[in-house]
């Protein structure tokens, strides 16, 4: 990863938030109470809000800080989230265990070389009929390197077989919402 772990504990330290989820939520059709993951977690606010509005879930980040951060967040808030200090491009997670999988920005700091792995594995553990939800920054960072997720979609996901009309893309003021549904059968 380009980014280092200090970088990211820096910035869960400080913490981080975005609604962008919530809007996306609002237009899927998933059970009530199913399984979701929440890729690159950070201090887990993400995976909080989807435990607090019912959903089985669990985080995965790179940076331990980050780790302690969301436990007590989530200890704070009286939810239960299965956190995991560990790799996107190598989940230790079961076949189709997972109806969603959201990431907030995580996709947009992985080299363009390793990005072949990250849908391989995120495909994988979706369950068919699945939802991901990508979103990325659409305001590039200080070194330039982050793009929108309409760029990802077709630097990545166009690669491998997923045409325009299976995503749907809903741009906001800092970031873009690519929501990809049966992700996991291409």
């Amino acid at each position: 990863m380009g980014v280092s772990r200090e970088s990211w504990n820096d910035a869960y330290r400080n913490g981080l938030f975005s609604q962008e989820l919530i809007g996306a939520l609002s237009v899927l059709d998933l059970p009530f109470h199913c399984s979701a993951l929440d890729l690159g977690c950070g201090a887990g606010r993400d995976a909080v809000y989807l435990a607090q509005v019912g959903y089985d879930v669990t985080g995965i980040d790179l940076a331990p800080e980050a780790i302690e951060i969301a436990s007590q967040r989530a200890r704070e808030r009286g939810v239960k989230v299965a956190w995991t200090i560990g790799d996107v491009l190598d989940l230790p997670y079961k076949d189709q265990a997972f109806h969603l999988v959201t990431d907030r920005a995580c996709f947009h700091h992985i080299p363009d070389d390793d990005r072949p792995n990250y849908v391989r594995e995120v495909s994988r553990v979706l369950k068919p009929g699945g939802f991901l939800i990508l979103r990325g920054s659409s305001v590039p960072d200080r070194s330039g390197a982050a793009c929108s997720a309409c760029e990802q979609r077709g630097r990545a996901y166009g690669k491998y077989g997923h045409s325009s009309s299976e995503v749907t893309l809903a741009p906001t003021r800092r970031f873009s919402t690519a929501l990809m549904r049966d992700f996991s059968a291409h």
